[in-house]
């Protein structure tokens, strides 16, 4: 491995795009089609996709969808990117705790033709709410039929299920129809790799013709950015997904933490049908990811950071950073929380 500390291309470390791609797309879209650079992680990758597409569609008019609720820093991108139609499409029912996949389908239909779409490709944030291979293919041929631009965030493949290519499914899909996918890629989850800050954006052209003009623009963007991109983390990442040994071990690891969060989710569930907590929390072991959307009221929610349980006044619970005791301490205090205060 070359550890030196020279720049590197603005369009960063093209081995490391070249695996990021086969990872995302595995043999179902020839590279010839994709146009692909190394980002800022997961983050700085929504962001120059987000950019890129102000140069294809008119942010002022044509809208932009994230599902509700979303990662909220998605705003936040998008608004910097000069989006001013920023919308929002049905995804989470909190009435059933569950997709509401009625709903996001009327939502898709009635959008303007060839407006953007911002999707999860895999364990939603905050919901931990994925569609089954059924509802993702209902979606791609609502998509198509309406000219929307598909926009995929896939901050945690190979986390969800513990499967790398069943994580990639839906984008592998979206490109096969024929539509024109963007993906960001991070890999600060699924390699441990927060702090390298690396990830990737890639293009799936329709028209190849266009590839040029494409590649010259997000090298405009980048250079006028942040130059090029940090090389260590892209090189150990290179590494991880090409050396065959390591390989195998990487995705041994993610299978073993995905069923770990699993194993959470059932001792928070199992827990609380023992406390015999009212309500319905089948929710909780039918989620995929890292988190969890309890279902709780704010008001449940605060009584729960007050004592010393910290989710999010939305009921986002970080599964993966549980361990055996504090799943049991979670449920209890969820049980607390549930009786104790009132579910406005």
């Amino acid at each position: 491995m070359n550890l030196d500390y020279e720049y590197l291309p603005i369009t960063g470390f093209q081995p490391f795009v070249e695996a990021a791609v086969k990872l995302a797309y595995g043999n179902t879209v020839d590279p010839e089609n994709i146009i692909a650079v190394q980002t800022l992680s997961g983050t700085g990758a929504v962001s120059l996709g987000a950019r890129l597409l102000t140069h294809v569609y008119d942010p002022e008019k044509t809208p932009i969808y994230l599902s509700d609720p979303t990662w909220p820093n998605h705003y936040a991108i998008l608004k910097a990117a000069g989006w001013k139609s920023i919308r929002t499409y049905t995804y989470y029912d909190p009435k059933t705790l569950s997709l509401n996949f009625e709903g996001m389908k009327k939502d898709i239909e009635a959008a303007p033709e060839g407006s953007v779409f911002v999707l999860h490709q895999c364990a939603h944030n905050p919901t931990g709410v994925d569609m089954s291979r059924e509802q993702w293919n209902e979606i791609a041929s609502l998509m198509l039929a309406k000219q929307h631009q598909v926009f995929f965030d896939s901050a945690y493949q190979g986390y969800a299920s513990g499967s790398l290519d069943e994580d990639a499914y839906a984008a592998r899909l979206f490109a096969t129809k024929g539509l024109q996918v963007i993906l960001a890629q991070s890999f600060s989850k699924n390699m441990g790799l927060y702090n390298e800050r690396t990830g990737a954006l890639s293009i799936v052209l329709r028209n190849p013709e266009r590839a040029v003009a494409i590649k010259s623009q997000l090298e405009l963007l980048i250079r006028s950015d942040y130059s090029t991109p940090p090389a260590h983390g892209a090189r150990l990442a290179h590494l991880i997904m090409t050396n065959k040994e390591l390989r195998m071990q990487w995705e041994a690891e993610l299978a073993a933490m995905s069923e770990r969060i699993r194993k959470m989710r059932h001792i928070v569930y199992d827990e609380l049908l023992r406390l015999k907590t009212p309500g319905s929390w089948e929710h909780i072991v039918n989620q995929i990811g890292m988190f969890s959307f309890l279902g709780l009221s704010k008001e449940q929610c605060q009584y729960c950071q007050d004592h010393n349980v910290f989710i999010t006044l939305t009921g986002r619970a970080n599964m993966a950073g549980l361990t055996h005791e504090t799943a049991l301490m979670l449920a209890q205090t969820i049980n607390d929380a549930v009786c104790k205060v009132e579910n406005k």
